[in-house]
């Protein structure tokens, strides 16, 4: 039962995480439909954590198994990748004007990223979205705790 709470707790700080680097997009110029984009995979993706984390719950009678969350949570798991995504987007936009969110706030960035940079990353959030899905589903066959799931 601990594990599942503290599960909720990580849950819970990725999806707060994706909400404030889809909030750094407003300080970026350029990039108009590929920010769209990334923007649209983040949110959905955080949505379906959402929707895990509210499961999660000891009183939710569509609980996934302990099983199919010890998978999300492992070393490679879904729910590290995805961190890892939102990590490397707010890392780029940060040092993108050498001075960090706090100067963005004030001042607009130009777009720090490539399109092959945004392929990967959007082919990662849509495997990590198909994994929260399946989670969601309880089809812990499909995801295993010993699979890495990188996308290298």
């Amino acid at each position: 039962m601990a594990e599942v709470v503290g599960l909720a707790a990580s849950i819970a700080s990725l999806v707060e995480l994706a909400f404030k680097v889809v909030g750094y997009f407003n300080a970026v110029k350029g990039g108009e439909g590929e920010k769209g984009r990334l923007r649209d995979e983040i949110s959905s993706a955080s949505f379906l954590l959402l929707m895990l984390k509210d499961r999660t719950s000891p009183n939710s009678p569509n609980a996934p198994s302990l099983q199919t969350m010890t998978a999300l949570a492992s070393r490679h798991g879904p729910l590290n990748q995805f961190k890892e995504c939102l990590e490397l987007v707010a890392d780029k936009i940060a040092g993108c004007n050498g001075e960090g969110l706090l100067r963005s706030a004030v001042t607009s960035m130009s777009w720090p990223f490539k399109k092959s940079e945004i392929t990967q990353l959007l082919a990662s959030l849509e495997r990590q979205k198909a994994l929260f899905n399946l989670a969601l589903q309880d089809d812990h066959l499909l995801v295993h705790p010993d699979l890495d799931y990188r996308a290298c």
